[in-house]
């Protein structure tokens, strides 16, 4: 009973977590900030050790799919992440070409 218990709450955070992932998809664009996508990944893989040691077989395969989706917010942060812009294309004197006039 308890696993059941367990498996329809983590399927409510699981399923409140898939717009984020597409929304931040669309926008090639991402939000969650990596000190919250790791710990929860970290989290994720102790509970899943405990269900499984449990065998809340049903708790378990729902923590895999909330775990999936957090790995995929934590890559979306690393691939949408700000380019850095060149900022030495004119910064360096030698390489400046001046008109004598």
């Amino acid at each position: 009973m308890i696993d059941l218990i367990l498996t329809i709450a983590i399927a409510i955070i699981t399923v409140a977590l898939i717009p984020t992932v597409i929304n931040q998809f669309r926008a090639k664009a991402s939000t969650v900030p990596l000190t919250t996508s790791i710990p929860s990944v970290i989290a994720l893989v102790l509970i899943l050790g405990a269900y499984i040691s449990q065998e809340w077989w049903l708790s378990a395969g729902i923590i895999v799919f909330n775990w999936l989706l957090w790995v995929i917010l934590m890559c979306q942060r690393w691939a949408y992440r700000p380019k850095p812009l060149p900022t030495d294309l004119w910064d360096n004197e030698e390489d400046a070409v001046y008109d004598d006039l």
